[in-house]
């Protein structure tokens, strides 16, 4: 409220190319052209229920082509965003740790540069997942090659216990410098799917690590049909399931 007592209308507030705050009452959707011209980022809190708990009046939100990272928790617990759409061209779009934990989300699909821990966690609307993280190559000071990105990491989508369909590619990219010369990146985590007990139907793809435990807790009723292909299947993957019969 202003200092006459009005309700003040919402304002995204940015700082150079970065989204910083949010003045006001939330409103019920926000469109690309909210977040301002040339917007990279979405400071971490901006959007979340402990920084502002009118947040619960967003439904929809609308990211510009320009966005590259999502911060950590900037949507956290903003329990009725149902409806979020990103650009096009999302390779290059980190999505934070707890980025949309405790979200209504009801489905996700797209190409991203990677998805932090917890970023989709508690998300109980969720009913399928199609997602691709895929690493990048670039030159280190050191004049060699690197990489960064093309993981999911640790319980990115647990306790989403109405989630029924996943297919997750984890892509690395080729490199070779004085340490390693092959793919790097192509990461899945532990606990991705921990305790998605409705979850039937996966497929999972990493040109790297395919890490331990990413269904635990889901229970003997889960993963009806799983489809792996990774260079390391941990023995313990699904120690719960009969899946990998």
């Amino acid at each position: 409220f202003d200092e006459e007592g009005k309700e003040l209308k919402a304002e995204i507030v940015t700082f150079g190319k970065v989204v910083i705050g949010l003045r006001g009452k939330c409103p019920k959707s926000i469109d690309a052209e909210d977040f301002g011209e040339e917007i990279v980022q979405i400071a971490p809190d901006v959007f979340s229920w402990s920084s502002n708990n009118s947040v619960s009046n967003l439904t929809s939100v609308t990211f510009p082509e320009t966005l590259e990272v999502i911060g950590a928790r900037a949507f956290y617990r903003a329990a009725n965003l149902k409806d979020v759409v990103f650009g096009e061209n999302t390779e290059a779009l980190d999505i934070d740790s707890e980025a949309f934990r405790a979200t209504g989300i009801k489905d996700l699909e797209g190409i991203f540069h990677q998805i932090g821990s917890s970023a989709f966690r508690d998300c109980t609307d969720l009913k399928t997942v199609a997602v691709t993280v895929q690493a990048t190559k670039f030159t280190n000071e050191d004049g060699e090659d690197d990489f960064n990105g093309g993981f999911v990491d640790s319980s990115a989508f647990a306790g989403c216990t109405n989630l029924v369909s996943a297919d997750v590619s984890a892509l690395g990219v080729e490199i070779a410098n004085s340490c390693e010369t092959g793919v790097s990146g192509g990461w899945i985590f532990s606990s991705v799917f921990s305790s998605c007990t409705a979850l039937a139907e996966v497929r999972l793809v990493a040109d790297g690590v395919l890490n331990y435990s990413v269904f635990n807790s889901c229970g003997t009723n889960a993963l009806k049909k799983l489809e792996i292909d990774a260079t390391l299947i941990p023995s313990n993957l699904a120690k719960d399931q009969k899946a990998l019969d």
